[in-house]
């Protein structure tokens, strides 16, 4: 009892002090009114209130320091009674005829239509009520299974890239375009509309490990591509993002080996991709430790094609390698660069660990979870819900546990398609 009236009277005579150097003559009046007691001018041994403070969150920030130091990527979260999210899952029951693996599920154009490919080569097309509208058997083409298909951006053109580095692209009764992107496997490809319903950019990556932008141009009559630029990367793209900055495309690319991130920008003129500048996912300019990029999405907003746009506050979330517990990288997109070809060391806004275990063969597959500060993780055991504000990372029943092969949601969030290893197709309502 003495103690806690000694430190309420020392606060007090802390407080008077403080308003009487910083000139509060007549706040310190009303706090001696207000504490029944006068404050004298003799306190002068007691340490001022600013430096108890400044030493108190020095202290502090130590703390907080040498707590972040000993923590481990396995140390479980302390999530207490706090809801981590309060969307549900509502099965749909959809007739998926199919029995063989499914490879490829998209969710393309204006009325998210779903496109789902098989490994015996057929493609499924179903509309915004899960119900089969079209089946297109792609084996007649003769390039192998199809695993990126859909529709480009919001036409009504078709496109199919076999395992030969093959592209077809055509509308429904109208002509039809076949030709060969890269020598091997296209492994990633994104559009970008130039002209609407005229022309668009075909960004795409193969196992040949070049990277190549075209020119897709549909008329009634006619659909032909042209060659723009090709660059040879040095190791294999793992993640390919285009997304427009004051009306012009710029590519983003992660590659195994290499822990940065590369952007890209077109010199039509010179047909060359010129480096506008790297983001490095580590603080130390030199490290013998590098990490591969497994997958990576854009956080911020969209143009009417659907086409990220960079602006205030945008970003890049990162999915890594580590084992075997997956890390979460948050890095900023500027919005201008002084320097081109530099490399960007200060741009990181979160590294976190998560509880989504994984291996070295593990392919983790991210995609945002609209309107909302959580992404959904598709791994090895399952399907994860990660909050991008906090890091915490939990399991959502809606997998069984079995390797999540493909995962994709419609564009404003409400339904969800998993493919899993055990030749399951699974596709849910998302209820906020």
């Amino acid at each position: 009892m003495v103690a806690g009236k000694c430190v309420e009277q020392y606060s007090r005579v802390l407080v008077a002090r403080y308003l009487r150097e910083n000139g509060f003559k007549e706040t310190l009046k009303a706090f001696s009114r207000e504490c029944s007691q006068s404050f004298a001018d003799k306190e002068t041994c007691i340490e001022p209130l600013e430096k108890i403070v400044s030493e108190r969150i020095a202290f502090a920030s130590r703390d907080v320091v040498q707590e972040f130091e000993g923590l481990a990527v396995e140390d479980p979260g302390d999530i207490g009674k706090v809801e981590l999210h309060n969307a549900q899952f509502r099965p749909v029951e959809c007739a998926f005829g199919k029995r063989s693996l499914a490879i490829g599920a998209h969710f393309c154009g204006t009325d998210d239509s779903l496109f789902l490919s098989y490994a015996d080569r057929v493609v499924e097309r179903y509309d915004g009520r899960w119900r089969l509208t079209d089946k297109l058997d792609v084996s007649r083409e003769k390039f192998g299974a199809v695993k990126l298909c859909g529709m480009i951006l919001d036409t009504q053109i078709y496109y199919f890239c076999g395992l030969d580095g093959s592209f077809v692209a055509y509308e429904p009764n109208g002509p039809k375009l076949r030709c060969k992107l890269h020598d091997r496997m296209v492994t990633h490809i994104q559009f970008f509309t130039l002209e609407t319903d005229k022309s668009w950019l075909v960004v795409s990556c193969g196992l040949d490990n070049y990277l190549r932008v075209h020119r897709l141009v549909a008329t009634a009559n006619s659909i032909w591509l042209e060659s723009i630029a090709s660059e040879r990367l040095l190791t294999a793209c793992t993640s390919l993002l285009v997304v427009s900055h004051n009306g012009e495309p710029l590519v983003f690319v992660a590659r195994t080996d290499h822990t940065h991130v590369s952007c890209h920008r077109i010199a039509y003129d010179e047909h060359k991709l010129l480096l506008s500048y790297n983001i490095a996912l580590n603080t130390a300019e030199f490290s013998t430790f590098s990490f591969n990029v497994r997958d990576m999405v854009f956080l911020g907003q969209k143009d009417k094609n659907g086409t990220p746009t960079v602006a205030e506050g945008c970003s890049l979330l990162i999915a890594t390698c580590h084992v075997p517990y997956m890390r979460l990288i948050q890095v900023k997109i500027p919005l201008q660069v002084v320097d081109p070809n530099t490399t960007l060391y200060n741009q990181i806004i979160r590294n976190v660990p998560t509880q989504v275990e994984q291996d070295t063969y593990s392919e983790p597959i991210l995609k945002v979870v609209p309107y909302s500060n959580e992404v959904l993780v598709g791994n090895t055991n399952g399907i994860y819900a990660i909050s991008v504000l906090t890091g915490r990372s939990w399991p959502l029943n809606v997998s069984n546990g079995s390797r999540v092969k493909c995962l994709d949601t419609t564009s404003d969030g409400k339904r969800l398609i998993v493919t899993l290893a055990d030749k399951t197709v699974a596709a849910f309502d998302i209820l906020i």
